[in-house]
């Protein structure tokens, strides 16, 4: 309903109730006949050249009676890339996370045998080289990265278009929100814990013991601070109960509308994912990040030089190495100590706070999508008319 109150035209997978992870299950046992990967479970990256082959007649089908100018599709939907690049149509990239290179990609998530057995595939039924490195990387040669260009750093070339996307503006308000208020109005600096909907949704039973090792870790830490009010974000119910009685100055809850509450924010621990690191710099929050993994690392580490945060490295495993069976973190890697100093720092030096207010300027100057969207409908009208200069057919119009 929110795609056709736009006046746009939706279209399912072919059917209401897809889901990518079934699709991609169905497709390694019945096209590539391998057995089923438990890390295919969860992983989108593992998931998705799976269900690419699966998906590409409905799709090609779909481009074919449609007659599009041209498509868009998000970096880890490799089934919109390859749709895209096969029935020859100018293609769009929308990027929501930090920009990887395929070397970055692949030590995060590590190729297997489904990923092989699809590009091979691929190869073989639509004569396209696929490398089944870049499934995350789905760029081509207009990529829209939703990011400040500063943030991102040099290094990228002409085929990427940094746009910030700003917030929606909400009047929306819940306990959190109010809770933060009456605290600050006392004098009180708010801490705020949040650990995301991937690794605190999607995959907490793969990472509760290191999730609830963070949040015990700033709650112990900030047990002497009687001038703060820790608010956490829990995710799944479970924690809630576990400390309800360790301090006056806590309060945990399952969901925050984390947009309205990050203006009443004093320091913001995050995994560093792109939405909180977006929202963050928006905000001009301080953070201290625990990075899992994925982009996670590079946010961080943007954070870090930028003056605006400081990382702790909890020595998470990967998807892969926890579903291969390895420890999803080290219990040495980061004590109440460190975790300690990370927070006071933050909180007490005002560098940071200076330093997250420079990178909030830098993302507000960003934040013009009309700009990019210009860019983006010349580019495919450049590459539409030349397509038809080749093939002597009309020019097709925008609609």
């Amino acid at each position: 309903s929110k795609v056709t109150d736009t006046g746009a035209v939706w279209r399912s997978y072919g059917t209401e109730d897809w889901d990518l992870f079934e699709t991609a299950q169905r497709a390694a046992t019945d096209l590539l006949f391998l057995e089923r990967e438990v890390l295919q479970e969860f992983s989108m990256v593992r998931a998705g050249p799976a269900a690419a082959i699966s998906m590409l007649p409905y799709l090609l089908r779909e481009i074919e009676i449609r007659q599009p100018v041209f498509t868009v599709h998000d970096a880890a939907a490799p089934w919109g890339y390859l749709a895209g690049r096969i029935a020859g149509l100018p293609t769009v990239c929308s990027m929501s996370a930090f920009p990887m290179t395929a070397a970055q990609a692949a030590q995060q998530y590590p190729i297997g045998p489904i990923q092989t057995g699809a590009a091979e595939y691929i190869r073989k039924h639509y004569d396209i080289e696929y490398d089944p490195a870049v499934c995350y990387l789905n760029y081509c040669d207009f990529t829209v990265v939703f990011t400040a260009n500063f943030w991102a750093g040099n290094g990228y070339n002409s085929s990427y278009h940094f746009c910030v996307a700003p917030p929606a503006d909400l009047t929306l308000t819940d306990e959190s929100i109010t809770l933060a208020r009456a605290e600050k109005a006392l004098g009180k600096k708010i801490v705020y814990v949040s650990l995301g909907t991937v690794v605190n949704g999607t995959l907490r039973d793969y990472y509760h013991d290191v999730v609830y090792r963070i949040f015990s870790d700033v709650i112990s830490a900030l047990k002497v601070r009687k001038d703060v009010h820790l608010i956490v974000s829990e995710g799944r119910p479970g924690l809630r109960e576990t400390v309800a009685s360790e301090s006056d100055n806590l309060s945990v809850f399952d969901f925050v509308l984390q947009q309205q509450l990050l203006p009443y924010v004093d320091c913001f621990v995050t995994h560093a994912g792109m939405n909180s690191t977006n929202e963050a710099a928006w905000h001009g929050v301080p953070v201290v990040c625990c990075p899992f993994f994925g982009d996670g690392p590079l946010n961080a580490q943007r954070f870090s030089e930028l003056g605006a945060g400081v990382t702790l490295d909890y020595q998470i495993a990967t998807p892969a190495e926890v579903a291969s069976g390895a420890q999803s973190f080290s219990p040495d890697g980061v004590t109440i100590e460190d975790m300690r100093a990370a927070l006071f720092a933050v909180l007490d030096n005002q560098h940071y706070r200076v330093a997250a207010t420079h990178i909030q300027d830098q993302f507000r100057q960003s934040a013009d999508n009309s700009e990019t969207v210009d860019k983006m409908l010349e580019w495919v009208s450049l590459r539409t008319r030349a397509g038809a200069r080749r093939q002597n057919l009309p020019k097709r119009q925008f609609s």
